[in-house]
């Protein structure tokens, strides 16, 4: 069902996608990460976003910045999160997703 979407439309928002399912966790309204800040399940948020961020790249093969951003953004948050021998991995998964070239 997604693949097809996909194929139909290039343009799914990924972003929008990925507060949808926090919200759905969250059963309330979410539209940034401050809405899940205190939230005890914040890093499977962030993993979300994160996720979401590399989906759209594999699936679609273009990054919009707003989610480039934002992934950037949660990793960075996972990375103060984890444990100091994973660090190095989240680290060079925020590099290569700051270097991905984003769309408009």
């Amino acid at each position: 069902m997604f693949e097809d979407a996909i194929r139909k439309q290039r343009d799914i928002d990924f972003l929008v996608g990925a507060y949808d399912i926090v919200s759905g966790w969250m059963e309330r309204d979410v539209s940034s990460p401050d809405d899940w800040a205190t939230y005890e399940y914040g890093f499977d948020c962030d993993v979300a976003i994160m996720a979401s961020t590399f989906a759209s790249i594999k699936l679609t093969g273009h990054l919009d910045a707003a989610l480039q951003g934002e992934g950037v953004a949660a990793l960075d948050r996972l990375i103060q999160q984890v444990e100091a021998e994973d660090k190095p991995r989240f680290e060079l998964m925020r590099s290569r997703l700051n270097s991905f070239p984003t769309s408009i």
